[in-house]
């Protein structure tokens, strides 16, 4: 059953409310078997939950990645059922 309308519009101000502060990758590009370090950093208010590539993650923090191929990385803003 989804969350009732006002719960719904409620997560929806919330996520208007975001701000990406900053999403960074040093390098921003790599040679074969290389790595880069991802960083971020958002304000958002409590409620919201942020995920790198579909996994929770803190507000503010740092990863090391090694991808095998070209790729994008996301970083999204959760709260019940809806995203940005």
């Amino acid at each position: 059953m989804p969350p009732p309308e006002h719960v719904l519009n409620n997560a929806i101000e919330a996520l208007r409310q975001v701000q990406l502060e900053s999403f960074t990758a040093t390098p921003s590009s790599l040679a074969p078997f290389g790595q880069a370090e991802l960083r971020w950093r958002v304000k958002a208010p409590t409620g919201i939950q942020i995920k790198l590539d579909g996994r929770a993650v803190a507000r503010s923090g740092s990863q090391i990645v090694r991808p095998t191929q070209t790729r994008t990385f996301k970083l999204t803003a959760h709260s019940v059922g809806v995203s940005s």
